[in-house]
């Protein structure tokens, strides 16, 4: 597997109809490692082991997976639109409390390093910049969503490799 990974959605109208494929990020390993399974989501300090906030059958269906064919795509299964915007909304509201207290313990973990000040400071910008990217990926989602909703009828997630 690359290093870097793009998020799209596959938007279908119906099954013999109009496909179209929109770039949720071109790189952000931090979504794209919520939904491979992991339970620490990169970049971050947010941990998703102790929590149930998705139900087994809710994840299968947002969960990517490994196609054979293509070696350096992952893909989920088709879902509605309606089903995919739930789940979505459902992590963007849990990882964004998430979010601001793992930055606060982020932060107050660099400032308890002996480095220099310059250097601490840019740590700090780096992580602020990773939380900020994330969830940023994660309001686009969304919104892409919420749009879809009126022309399509499902989605697929697609997870390109580079």
């Amino acid at each position: 597997m690359g290093v870097d990974v793009g998020i799209k959605f596959r938007l279908i109208a119906n099954k013999s109809e109009v496909e179209q494929e929109i770039e949720v990020s071109d790189q952000d390993n931090s979504l794209a490692s919520i939904l491979d399974g992991s339970t620490e989501i990169k970049y971050t300090s947010i941990s998703l082991k102790e929590d149930k906030f998705l139900t087994s059958e809710e994840f299968e269906k947002i969960k990517l997976n490994y196609n054979p064919e293509e070696e350096m795509i992952m893909s989920s299964q088709e879902i509605s639109i309606e089903e995919a915007l739930s789940l979505f909304n459902k992590l963007f509201n849990y990882t964004y409390r998430r979010s601001a207290q793992s930055l606060v313990l982020d932060l107050e973990d660099i400032d308890q390093h002996e480095i220099a000040s310059e250097k601490r400071l840019k740590r700090k910008e780096n992580r602020i910049t990773d939380y900020i990217g994330f969830q940023y990926s994660m309001g686009v989602a969304v919104g892409i969503l919420k749009l879809a909703i009126k022309t399509y009828s499902s989605v697929q997630i697609i997870a390109e490799y580079y």
